[in-house]
């Protein structure tokens, strides 16, 4: 397998973004890119939240990062110190030509970002399904079913999992979610915990 060269900032956009997540035109794929699913509307949802994080790219350019942490933190909500102090280890890493590499740190704070937005909503969608099974199942059940289908890399709970994020930034857009198919999956998902 081949090193990824990254040369600009939307390059750098859009692989994050792209990542274990969407296929162009409208795809949404499991982790391991084993299933694609046509999903309406999530091209959409991910062509303006690329928009958004190079809305401020002058500020990066500008050598001014913390203010354009700053200020796409002010559009899409995530845990600012988090991606700071986690972004400032890895640069803390880096070798000499990599600190000059604009667009390689741009792309560890954007990681940084992506993972932030990821783990929040995944904890949501975990909320959800303990929330909808509390009446049958015992919290550390559910816990316990939902650790076994991320071991297993379950297909359906791989796609909710996505499904959930893509919502999640629909959410943060003000742009329509994907209910309908959304909803199958955590239908699918729910059924295989009460297996």
């Amino acid at each position: 397998m081949g090193v990824l060269i990254i040369h600009t900032y939307e390059d750098v956009a859009t692989s994050l973004l792209y990542q274990q997540l969407f296929l162009e035109p409208n795809i949404i794929r499991d982790r391991r890119n084993t299933i694609n699913i046509p999903v309406e509307g999530s091209d959409v949802i991910i062509k303006k939240m690329h928009e958004l994080i190079l809305s401020e790219i002058n500020l990066w350019d500008t050598e001014k990062e913390m203010e354009y942490i700053f200020s796409i933190a002010e559009k899409i909500p995530f845990d600012r110190g988090k991606v700071i102090n986690n972004y400032k280890k890895k640069i803390e890493a880096l070798l000499e030509d990599q600190i000059m590499d604009r667009s390689f740190r741009f792309l560890l704070c954007l990681s940084e970002i992506i993972k932030e937005l990821h783990t929040k909503s995944t904890k949501n969608l975990v909320h959800s399904i303990e929330k909808k099974l509390k009446k049958k199942m015992k919290k550390k059940e559910i816990t316990r079913k939902l650790d076994e289908l991320s071991q297993d890399s379950d297909i359906n709970f791989s796609l909710l999992i996505n499904l959930g994020i893509m919502n999640s930034y629909a959410n943060m857009l003000d742009l329509p979610p994907v209910t309908d198919i959304f909803n199958e999956y955590f239908n699918k998902v729910i059924q295989l915990i009460e297996s």
